[in-house]
């Protein structure tokens, strides 16, 4: 929401310094407009505390219009409005399934992941011997198979999907809650390194969700992506290795507090110069080095 008025993503270049966005004036902005939406009963009251998992409730059982996450989990609920096992009939036209609207950027702009995690570790308990090594090089090794990344990504044929007359991967008749599916997780596994025979990408039917989600995030989410500028950086302060978590912490909780009434600006101001204090200093200053380093000719 925050980048609806031009707040950056985490960190925003100004004057040729990077500095963290709690210190620039659109973070507050949104986050005066966020609280506005709670203090008028716009938003769930108990949303601090809701569980990740339960997140699109609200819009699947009809008690809320707008349901704001990355856009997948929009293609998800509209997924579950067409399931035959939770068919939904739209507010609109009831001999119709339910749909979504996805919206994707607002004002133009809108927040980039920091992409995957990065690397597996093979843990000295997990893999004792090396056998056990080999073993577990293997198996992330054969993940990367053809057939292996078929079952991480579609699941089970006759399952999950089917191979339809023009031999295209076809799930139309197999709709399925995620959580529900034999290959729930597999592809976190994947590493997506493919051998050279492999075939790509993979020949599937798409369902108007599919095509639409694609349509959102090629054309209009992807090329308004606001990238995080300090995020190369910050793996490398020494500052925020051993105080990161709680500098992290501090943003965070005064965020929540102040949506929902637990602080006042006064409040506010006093967690942001503790952040200063604690070491948010140091830790402007470490990224600004590195920043200029990178940058110098």
């Amino acid at each position: 929401i925050q980048t609806w008025f031009g707040c950056g993503n985490g960190w925003v270049e100004q004057d040729g310094k990077l500095i963290p966005i709690h210190q620039t004036p659109e973070y507050k902005e949104a986050l005066d407009w966020i609280k506005k939406c709670y203090d008028e009963g716009l938003m769930r009251s108990d949303w601090v505390t809701i569980d990740t998992s339960e997140w699109s409730n609200g819009c699947k059982k009809g008690e809320a219009g707008v349901f704001i996450d990355v856009m997948d989990s929009g293609r998800r609920i509209w997924d579950y409005f067409v399931n035959p096992d939770t068919y939904t009939p739209s507010v609109v036209n009831p001999d119709e399934p339910a749909s979504m609207v996805l919206q994707g950027p607002v004002g133009g702009r809108t927040l980039a992941t920091s992409g995957y995690n990065g690397f597996y570790v093979i843990t000295t308990d997990g893999a004792k011997t090396e056998e056990d090594v080999i073993n577990c090089l293997t198996f992330l090794d054969k993940l990367n198979d053809y057939d292996m990344r078929l079952l991480a990504d579609y699941g089970l044929e006759g399952v999950t999907y089917e191979i339809n007359e023009e031999g295209l991967i076809d799930q139309t008749n197999f709709q399925m809650e995620s959580s529900q599916t034999p290959h729930l997780g597999l592809n976190q596994m994947v590493s997506y390194t493919y051998d050279e025979q492999a075939v790509e990408p993979f020949p599937v039917v798409k369902s108007e969700r599919q095509l639409a989600l694609e349509d959102c995030y090629y054309n209009r989410t992807r090329p308004a992506a606001i990238s995080n500028p300090a995020l190369a950086y910050i793996a490398s302060s020494e500052t925020y290795t051993k105080e990161g978590t709680n500098l992290d912490a501090i943003i965070s909780e005064a965020r929540t507090q102040y949506i929902c009434g637990t602080i006042d600006e006064e409040g506010l101001q006093a967690a942001w110069d503790e952040w200063a204090e604690v070491g948010g200093n140091d830790l402007i200053e470490e990224i600004n080095e590195l920043y200029a380093a990178a940058h110098e000719e």
